[in-house]
């Protein structure tokens, strides 16, 4: 991508990476593991009760199943963002997968 912005701007004459293409083969995305039947979902909620971790971790578990975000939200939240009197979270964009803001931009 820097090579194409250097190349539109006329810092350089020609594009590199395009020589690449097809060098390195295509990163197939695979699914992250995920719990759909709801025994199992039981299971879980009962084993998290029995789970002897360090308090922080029991919290983060306890909070995530009530708030549904991803991990990186939830370890990247700030007092700032949350509205008790509104029961409010406001995640900035910059933490969203999809961002195309610049960062600090909420909605």
């Amino acid at each position: 991508m820097s090579s194409r912005y250097g190349v539109a701007t006329g810092r350089c004459e020609r594009d590199p990476s395009a020589d690449l293409r097809g060098a390195l083969p295509p990163v197939k995305s695979k699914r992250f593991a995920n719990i759909t039947d709801p025994k199992a979902i039981g299971q879980l909620l009962r084993d998290l009760d029995g789970y002897q971790g360090s308090f922080v971790t029991i919290c983060a578990l306890k909070l995530a199943l009530l708030v549904f975000v991803r991990p990186g939200e939830l370890r990247h939240a700030e007092w700032s963002e949350i509205n008790l009197d509104e029961a409010e979270w406001r995640i900035p964009r910059r933490l969203s997968e999809n961002s195309d803001r610049s960062e600090g931009e909420t909605d």
